[in-house]
């Protein structure tokens, strides 16, 4: 099963297919997710703001997020944003279980297609999709799921 999640401009979904989940496996201990994004990218390094990396710009690599006693854990958020549309997009991945991620380059000439590979050790696999013309779009989506956090004096 393939499952495509097709940019965002001006209230409507475009034909542009941004993130594509190529496989996945959900089991009681092994959770394993195949996707693609288009991504911004440059000098080898992709415009991926999240797992667990305080940089937008990330190399290709292994990114291991760990378990914590903090749910929603804001290292299994990653947003991105599209070379060709104004779209951004999110992904989250609430599993509470250590997971990781591995980025690798699936293109030539800054095309922006990255191959996205996670293995988590077990949880419950939930993967949520956000897409909006803004990061403050994709960032409100989310704390809409999550709950807000609670200003305090």
């Amino acid at each position: 099963m393939v499952i495509e999640v097709k940019s965002f401009s001006e209230g409507a979904y475009d034909s542009e297919v941004i993130y594509t989940i190529n496989g996945f496996m959900l089991a009681d201990h092994l959770n394993v997710l195949n996707a693609t994004a288009k991504v911004y990218s440059h000098n080898n390094r992709v415009a991926l703001l999240g797992l667990g990396s305080p940089d937008l710009w990330i190399n290709d690599g292994k990114y291991s997020l760990w378990t914590s006693n903090e749910s929603p854990r804001a290292d299994n958020f990653m947003m991105g944003k599209t070379p060709t549309t104004e779209t951004w997009f999110g992904v989250f991945s609430n599993n509470p279980a250590a997971q990781d991620w591995k980025v690798k380059h699936a293109f030539s000439n800054d095309t922006g297609l990255v191959n996205l590979h996670s293995i988590a050790s077990g949880g419950v696999g939930d993967l949520f999709f956000f897409v909006g013309i803004a990061p403050n779009k994709i960032t409100d989506q989310y704390q809409t799921l999550i709950g807000k956090q609670r200003e305090t004096c």
